[in-house]
C-alpha cells in the first residue's frame, strides 16, 4: 500500500517487522521480495511519488574540479533510478574478479564469491525483466547477434551490458498499491536512527511527515537503504559518534567510478569499422536492448595487478572524431550538465584549429544528413582503489528538518590514473597486433586535456568485511556491534568493479530479504504475532497510559 505521511497522526507509533528508510531499488526489491512472506514491512521515502534532487544541492571541490552532491542523486519513490539516462540503465553483475583478494590492490576481496552470488543474479535479471542471463560477448556475437570486431583472445574481450527501462523500477508502484503489499510512505523525512545507551541496538526511527507531523516507527529490524552518500550521512547524524562508527569507518572509503573522456579509436579500414555497431546500444532480433564494451582478460588484469575497466567505444562519424570534434563534444556536453572542463581555454583553441570538422558537426546536427562512422570516441569506466581520505563527513549547516547536510572529499591515488592510462596501452597493443586498427590521444598526452567526472555511482561509505576493523557491515550487511540495524546499496561493496552498481545493488538486496525473511521468522514472539494489524499506530495518550 502507498500512502503519505502526512495521514499519520501526529506523535504516533507505529509498529511493523521490517522498517526501511528509502525507496530506491534497494527498498523497492525488499517491498517486493517481503510481498506475501508475512513480514510486516513498512517503507519510508522522504520525497514524494516523483524523483526530486536533494533540495540541498551543493558543489564540494573534487580530484578532477567541482562534484555535484546534489545533481548526482535523487529521492523520490524509485530512488536515483529515477535519474537514469531515457534510454535506461546498463545492467550488468559484478566480475567474478572484483569479489577476490587480488595482488597489489589494498582492501581487496569481498567476503563471499561470485558463485555465491549467482542465485541472486539470476533472480535479479528476472525481477528487473532482462534478456535472458548472458554476459558473455562471445554468446552474443556467435549467436544473433549483431556485427563486432573479432577483439576476443590476446589479453582482451567484448563484455556485454544489457539496458533496463529507467522507468522500471518506478513501475513497481502498481505491485504495491495493493493493501496486502508492504506500507509506503511517502514524504516521511526520517530524521534520526535512534539506538539504545549502549548503542548495539535500535529502538526506533524518528520521522518528520514533510506535509504534517512527527512520529515514530518500532520494528524488530531495520534497514538503511538510502544511497553511498546518505546512509553514511544518517548513520553520523544519529549519535555523537556516528551509529557503527566505533573504529572511525562509517564515511570513509567513498568509491566512484571514473569516467574518462580520453582517446580516439581509428580502424584499420571500411571493414572495421562497419563492425563497430555492436559498440552502440541496439536492439537484438530477440528484442533485448544490449551495448558492448571492450575490457581485458582478467588474466592480464591480475598479471599487470590493474584495477578493472570497461573502454566504451562510441562510433562516430571521423570529423566527430578529431581532436576540434572531441574538444566540440566535450563543451556541448559541458553545457548539459553545467560544468566546464578542466583547461577550458585548450579546448576553445582545439575548436578553433580545427572548424572544418567543426562546421561538418554543426551541419550535421541542422540537416540531419548520415554520415559514415569512421572512428570512434573512447570513454573508460574504471573502478578506483578504496581509500580510507575519500570520504563523507558532516558539515555545520542543516538541512529543513535538522539534520546535518553531508559533505565529501573525494579523494584518489596516482594508482588510479597509472591503471587507467596502462590499460589504454593494452588495448591498444592488442587491436594492433589483431590488425583491427590502432587508439590515439593518451591520457596524459592528450591537448586538451581528457575530461575526467564520476559516474553518479557512490560505493564504499558502509564498507562490508567480516572484521569490524575492516567494514563497517558483515556479510549479511548487520551492523558491527548493532543485532538489528542492516545497510543495504552500493555503501556496502567493498571495491567497485567496473560494472555500473544497480543491478549488483538488486542482487544483493534480493540476498537480503531471504535473509531477513529467515531471521525475523526466527525472532518472532508470541507478543509481535498479537500485535495490531500492519501499519498499526498508537497515540501518545495511548502510550502513555
Amino acid at each position: 500500500m502507498i500512502d503519505n505521511a502526512a495521514s499519520v497522526a501526529d506523535g504516533s507509533v507505529l509498529e511493523c517487522d521490517l522498517a526501511v528508510i528509502g525507496a530506491g531499488p534497494v527498498g523497492l526489491t525488499l517491498a517486493r521480495e517481503l510481498t506475501g512472506s508475512g513480514v510486516d514491512v513498512i517503507v519510508l521515502e522522504a520525497a514524494g511519488a516523483e524523483t526530486e534532487l536533494p533540495a540541498e544541492t551543493g558543489k564540494v571541490p573534487g580530484p578532477f574540479g567541482t562534484y555535484d552532491l546534489g545533481r548526482t542523486r535523487a529521492r523520490g519513490f524509485g530512488g536515483s533510478s529515477g535519474i537514469f539516462l531515457r534510454g535506461g540503465w546498463r545492467a550488468r553483475p559484478i566480475d567474478p574478479i572484483d569479489l577476490r583478494a587480488r595482488s597489489g590492490f589494498p582492501m581487496s576481496g569481498w567476503p563471499f564469491s561470485h558463485d555465491d552470488l549467482l542465485p541472486y543474479f539470476r533472480r535479479a535479471q528476472t525481477l528487473l525483466d532482462l534478456g535472458e542471463y548472458d554476459y558473455d560477448g562471445r554468446h552474443w556475437i556467435e549467436g544473433e547477434r549483431g556485427p563486432t570486431m573479432a577483439v576476443l583472445g590476446d589479453g582482451i574481450d567484448t563484455s556485454l551490458f544489457q539496458f533496463c527501462p529507467a522507468d522500471h523500477i518506478r513501475s513497481w508502484a502498481e505491485h504495491l498499491a495493493d493493501a496486502n503489499a508492504p506500507r509506503v510512505l511517502l514524504e516521511a523525512v526520517v530524521t534520526e536512527i535512534a539506538a539504545d545507551p549502549t548503542a548495539s541496538r535500535v529502538e526506533g526511527l524518528r520521522v518528520t511527515a514533510r506535509r504534517g507531523g512527527r512520529f515514530t516507527v518500532q520494528a524488530r529490524a531495520y534497514v538503511l537503504a538510502c544511497g553511498g552518500i546518505d546512509n553514511a550521512r544518517l548513520l553520523l547524524a544519529s549519535s555523537p559518534q556516528g551509529l557503527g562508527n566505533r573504529e572511525g569507518l562509517v564515511g570513509r572509503y567513498f568509491m566512484e567510478h571514473f569516467h574518462v573522456d580520453t582517446g580516439v579509436f581509428w580502424p584499420a579500414n571500411d571493414a572495421v569499422a562497419a563492425q563497430m555497431g555492436f559498440y552502440k546500444q541496439h536492439t537484438t532480433p530477440s528484442g533485448t536492448d544490449i551495448q558492448g564494451a571492450l575490457r581485458l582478460s582478467e588474466e592480464v588484469v591480475e598479471r599487470e595487478q590493474l584495477l578493472n575497466a570497461l573502454v566504451w567505444l562510441f562510433p562516430v562519424p571521423q570529423a566527430w572524431a578529431t581532436v576540434g570534434g572531441v574538444a566540440a563534444s566535450e563543451l556541448l556536453k559541458s553545457v548539459t550538465i553545467r560544468r566546464w572542463p578542466p583547461g577550458l581555454p585548450a579546448y576553445l583553441r582545439a575548436v578553433a584549429n580545427d572548424v572544418p570538422s567543426v562546421a561538418t558537426m554543426a551541419l550535421r546536427k541542422v540537416l540531419r544528413f548520415p554520415l559514415p562512422e569512421r572512428g570512434a570516441i573512447i570513454t573508460i569506466e574504471s573502478e578506483q582503489v578504496p581509500n580510507p581520505d575519500s570520504r563523507v563527513t558532516l558539515s555545520q549547516r542543516l538541512d529543513a528538518f535538522g539534520v546535518p547536510i553531508p559533505d565529501l572529499h573525494w579523494a584518489v591515488k596516482s594508482i588510479d590514473l597509472r591503471s587507467i592510462r596502462r590499460t589504454q596501452e593494452l588495448v591498444d597493443a592488442a587491436l594492433r597486433r589483431q590488425g583491427l586498427g590502432h587508439l590515439e590521444r593518451f591520457l596524459g598526452e592528450e591537448d586538451p586535456p581528457a575530461h575526467i567526472g564520476g559516474g553518479c555511482h557512490h560505493m564504499g561509505t558502509t564498507r562490508m568485511h567480516e572484521d569490524p576493523a575492516q567494514g563497517v557491515v558483515d556479510a549479511d550487511g548487520r551492523v558491527h556491534g548493532m543485532d538489528n540495524l542492516f545497510v543495504g546499496g552500493s555503501s556496502v561493496f567493498p571495491t567497485s568493479g567496473s560494472s555500473n552498481p544497480t543491478f549488483t545493488i538488486v542482487a544483493l538486496a534480493i540476498r537480503l530479504a531471504d535473509h531477513l525473511r529467515a531471521e525475523l521468522a526466527e525472532r518472532r514472539t508470541p507478543k509481535v504475532r498479537g500485535k495490531r494489524p500492519r501499519g498499526a499506530e498508537r497515540s501518545s495518550a495511548a502510550r502513555q497510559s
